[in-house]
């Protein structure tokens, strides 16, 4: 709460060990932290008490165990739960990750315009950690897949998504980045490392290149606390991203047509943006 109260006042070293305080927070203690925040202010700082139930911070897995599998920290859903999607077909059919919609009764999807649509799960591949959702509504922009499913080392990235929800900014967020190795945790070909930031909410956004080709899907972040209780460093941007050609394959899989164009004009950020918001959405699950 009073990193929070401290970074709306502008206050950097607070914003970054906001984002380390975070990292360990659950859901629910993110909505408590707000929630106590927006008292704290409201009250001029007279009603800054404690919430009258305290949720408790689970144990980091693996933490104190070096010979197992670095911990990822998944890009999963604060508050009620929630994640990123994108559009991939006018016919109104999204990819997103898995373990976004694991377990929801219920699936909305939400632009920045705030219109709001009912979607449903077609189709899941656990294994690769992918989703296909159909939502009850046509659309005019969708993403587009790089034509080829090369990707280079240390090429330019951008991100588009919703993390941090009822923290952050309502609408999306953008961040940019590098590929910075071909490969994800123990050299998963599947996926590759990226160092756009990324934070909870982030999980089923769309990865683009610098002519808004779509060449992954965000997937998850390594545990920077778990890493530094083992090595006593904190690890910096260390993320990851599904590979494009994984997402084409469930794509193809489920016969759903989808754009893939030979782009040649490289783009500015802000103009990459614009056209990311025009089909990336918030996943709420219920």
């Amino acid at each position: 709460m009073w990193f929070n109260l401290a970074a709306a006042k502008g206050d950097f070293d607070s914003v970054k060990e906001r984002e380390i305080v975070t990292a360990r927070m659950t859901p629910h203690q993110l909505t408590q932290a707000q929630e106590m925040a927006q008292r704290c202010a409201a009250s001029s700082y007279k009603r800054c008490d404690e919430p009258t139930q305290v949720a408790n911070i689970p144990p980091q897995r693996n933490a104190e165990r070096p010979n197992q599998p670095p911990p990822i920290q998944e890009t999963t859903k604060p508050q009620k739960s929630s994640g990123t999607g994108f559009f991939v077909s006018s016919d109104g059919y999204l990819i997103t990750n898995a373990h976004v919609v694991d377990s929801c009764e219920t699936l909305r999807a939400i632009d920045d315009a705030r219109n709001q649509f009912l979607v449903q799960v077609v189709r899941v591949s656990k294994s690769d950690d992918l989703a296909l959702l159909k939502a009850n509504a046509k659309r005019n922009s969708v993403a587009v897949f790089r034509d080829s499913t090369r990707i280079n080392q240390g090429e330019t990235v951008v991100v588009y998504g919703y993390p941090l929800s009822g923290l952050l900014a309502s609408a999306g967020n953008v961040s940019t980045g590098l590929v910075t190795a071909l490969a994800g945790l123990r050299d998963d070909v599947r996926q590759m490392q990226i160092s756009a930031p990324v934070q909870p909410g982030n999980s089923g956004g769309p990865l683009v290149d610098t002519k808004g080709a779509v060449i992954g899907v965000v997937v998850a972040k390594l545990n920077a606390i778990a890493i530094a209780r083992i090595t006593s460093d904190i690890p910096q941007n260390i993320n990851f991203a599904i590979k494009a050609s994984i997402a084409t394959n469930l794509l193809d899989a489920s016969s759903v047509k989808y754009r893939r164009d030979a782009m040649q004009q490289e783009q500015s950020v802000e103009m990459l943006t614009q056209q990311m918001k025009e089909y990336t959405v918030k996943i709420e699950c219920n």
